[in-house]
């Protein structure tokens, strides 16, 4: 892993602070990084004149361009602000897409409610050059009737296979109109013109990453927070993200089975037979919330596909990457940034490489298999940073040697970029 780039300075005196990373590459190989800017206000008014920068890479994340507005203005208007901004990058048409979510009327009280509370959705067919927005919120909703909604930080997935091919989806938190939160899955298969929601998914939850699967199966992973712990649950559509089974409570690492649990269950019903299949298939089974062990590795709300143009059937396409967070030994504040690595599909741990990066509340990242490469985008306490991580040093520099590039190619790189000698 390479020393850390700090793009986005938290002030020192707190002021401003840089959160919630979002990142992406586009068709043209154009790594892109967004990010929230929150002036530290009243915690009546958290949102107020908050704003949404970009920051563009063309050499594959060793060099970044001066940070731009898309959501919000340079002088921030403290009526209004923007929070939790997300990529999905079409590959057929080669637009990207950026959403975040508005908070009217942020300088107030009120604005708590979530009585006004938007989904923005911008696009741009330049990398990210120029950008246009719309407001979604009314697609998002349809016939329900939601009170609020809102984005997640990170970015979606398009689906590469199937009937459902070319489908663009991506998680939302939503308020349902009893008042419950849930999350959603927003899709569009029409290339961003329209966008209709998934069947919610009940609980609350922080945020979530989503992921097609080599089988065409979307895994939605759920960061649950409470006072005590993060449990992560998981859950699969096999419907093209139009509604989810069972969660399935994800353990900290090495994943473990416990197949005479779940085999246990009653079988009489199509939620059971799932998790039992899961569960015999060497993913975890449901049951009551456990909290992991004190000073356990937690998963992160980030997952991508380490190869995700891979053709279904290659032993490339069951690669995952999952990131991790962990105390460190030394007991104080800082944690240790993990990359665990599945060859298939997220059912048992291949590796595991932990990397001291002091304080880290977030973390998102893009794969670049060509260059046997990742990039890392990370919400610390210094603010914005990014670090690259080769995949020889996670252990797939014999499914990435040579993929879609020349090796020699890449190995200039990689020595350029001090992993290789």
């Amino acid at each position: 892993m390479t020393e850390t780039v700090l793009l986005a300075s938290n002030a020192a005196d707190n002021a401003v602070r840089y959160r919630m990373p979002a990142i992406v590459r586009t068709s043209s190989r154009a790594l892109l990084l967004a990010y929230e800017c929150r002036p530290m206000n009243d915690e009546k008014t958290p949102f107020s004149g908050s704003t949404i920068k970009l920051q563009r890479s063309f050499d594959h994340g060793l060099t970044w361009s001066d940070p731009v507005t898309v959501y919000g203005e340079d002088t921030p208007n403290l009526h209004e602000g923007y929070s939790s901004p997300s990529f999905i990058v079409d590959l057929v048409t080669g637009q990207v897409f950026l959403m975040a979510t508005q908070y009217l009327g942020a300088d107030e009280p009120e604005a708590s409610q979530q009585s006004l509370v938007r989904v923005l959705l911008a696009f741009s067919e330049d990398d990210g050059a120029t950008w246009r927005s719309r407001d979604i919120s009314t697609q998002i909703n349809g016939a329900n009737k939601w009170r609020s909604r809102e984005g997640t930080s990170g970015h979606g997935v398009q689906l590469k296979q199937g009937i459902w091919t070319g489908r663009m989806v991506q998680a939302v938190r939503v308020l349902t109109s009893e008042g419950e939160p849930a999350m959603v899955t927003v899709c569009s298969d029409d290339h961003g013109r329209t966008w209709w929601s998934g069947k919610p998914v009940m609980g609350k939850a922080s945020g979530a990453a989503v992921v097609e699967l080599s089988d065409g199966r979307i895994i939605m992973q759920i960061p649950e927070e409470t006072d005590e712990t993060v449990t992560v649950k998981r859950y699969f559509s096999m419907d093209g993200g139009r509604s989810f089974g069972p969660g399935l409570v994800a353990a900290t690492p090495p994943l473990s089975t416990d197949e005479e649990n779940a085999e246990g269950e009653e079988a009489n019903s199509d939620a059971a037979q799932l998790t039992a299949m899961l569960a015999r298939a060497g993913l975890l089974p449901g049951g009551d919330t456990q909290s992991p062990p004190e000073g356990a590795p937690r998963w992160s709300n980030s997952m991508e596909r380490a190869f995700p143009c891979a053709i279904p059937g290659m032993d490339q396409a069951r690669i995952v990457l999952l990131p991790t967070l962990s105390p460190t030994s030394s007991g104080s504040d800082n944690q240790e940034l993990g990359v665990t690595v599945s060859t298939n599909d997220g059912q048992t741990i291949y590796q595991q490489t932990t990397y001291a990066v002091g304080q880290v509340h977030d973390v998102d990242t893009v794969s670049l298999p060509d260059l046997r490469l990742a990039i890392m985008a990370m919400e610390t306490e210094r603010g914005i940073e990014t670090s690259q991580i080769c995949l020889d040093d996670v252990g797939l520099r014999d499914y990435a040697y040579g993929w879609n590039e020349h090796p020699g190619d890449q190995d200039k790189l990689l020595k350029e970029r001090g992993f290789i000698k």
